[in-house]
């Protein structure tokens, strides 16, 4: 399934990067080929030990992908501003997805493996292999979200100033990851709950959901106080978006996060075709979001947060479906 994901995404990479006239697209197929056969395995790993009770390797796999995105990020500008030039976008796109592999890897050998050989499948092959092509499918596009936006940016920011489009780099994957790479991991945790506990899964979505958008208020006060005097530690080698644009990114996180605990609820439901759905919806989403001549900052906020709602109104609409569906079958 990873090696499929991978595959796809090598091929997706090397399209787009070509499309974009860039001359880093190997690096590009090479990075998505990376991050989307990494994020896959990576949840075929956490939902294994979701499944299991294993707590320690779920606790391991909800810290080492934001873990260690942080640490590579952290590294890549305090290098730039040592060496006072900017890195390559191709370095930055590798240091938004590699983590997903890294994690990957951290979670295979931290018991990952040992569950994964010790889980019984109680369905026949047929519903298996069904529900797995649409939950892989998901991922991949899952995949897409979480770690394409750099790509995305490439695409919207060409014949903008080198700064601006790291700059807005920089920004998405540090913003969003603290909100959207911890939802993730709990993706199947919410997906177990809602199949064992329901009630307790509803009143705990409701806490997440709530905790979500008051982070990202949070998150977006701190923007609008500090922004300036962050961009002015960065100048020149980055420079920011403004502010309304990084608000826009914070919230658009909260929303993927709130995506992430609707999906599972579709999942727990059996629903797989809706939570791939949605997902697919919210990668072509984006794709399409970029394709509009509007200004850079203007087409960088709707491509993050236009197609995320439309793919989170595609899951609540099959979860409401599904739902008067079985109450007209009991």
């Amino acid at each position: 399934m990873g090696l499929g994901a991978a595959v796809g995404g090598a091929i997706g990479g090397a399209v787009v990067g070509g499309l974009l006239g860039s001359g880093d697209s190997g690096m590009i197929a090479v990075a998505m080929a990376l991050g989307l056969g990494g994020f896959v395995i990576l949840a075929i790993q956490t939902g294994t030990l979701y499944g299991a009770g294993r707590w320690a390797g779920v606790a391991l796999a909800i810290i080492a992908d934001p873990g260690l995105r942080a640490l590579a990020f952290v590294a890549i500008a305090a290098l730039a501003l040592a060496v006072g030039a900017s890195i390559p976008f191709g370095t930055l796109l590798l240091a938004t997805v590699l983590p997903f592999t890294g994690a990957a890897i951290v979670v295979w050998w931290g018991g990952g493996r040992a569950t994964v050989r010790a889980v019984f499948i109680d369905q026949t092959w047929t519903r298996l292999l069904r529900n797995s092509f649409h939950t892989v499918v998901a991922a991949t596009a899952l995949g897409f979200v979480a770690a394409g936006m750099p790509l995305v940016i490439a695409a919207i920011g060409q014949g903008e100033e080198p700064s601006v489009v790291a700059g807005a780099v920089l920004a998405v994957v540090l913003l969003r990851a603290p909100l959207v790479s911890p939802m993730l991991a709990l993706q199947s945790y919410l997906t177990v709950t809602f199949r064992d506990a329901p009630l307790l899964a509803r009143r705990r979505s409701l806490v997440l959901m709530t905790a979500l958008l008051l982070a990202a208020g949070i998150v977006s006060l701190a923007i609008a106080w500090g922004a300036q005097a962050v961009d002015d530690l960065l100048s020149p080698l980055y420079t920011l978006p403004p502010v309304w644009v990084l608000v826009a990114i914070v919230f658009a996180a909260a929303l993927v996060g709130i995506q992430s605990i609707v999906g599972a609820a579709a999942l727990a439901r059996g629903s797989h075709r809706v939570y791939s759905l949605g997902w697919v919806t919210t990668a072509a989403g984006v794709l399409v979001a970029a394709l509009p001549p509007l200004p850079f900052e203007l087409r960088l906020a709707v491509a993050l947060t236009l197609p995320v709602v439309v793919g989170l109104a595609v899951h609540l609409i099959g979860l409401s479906s599904a739902g008067r569906r079985r109450s007209h079958a009991v």
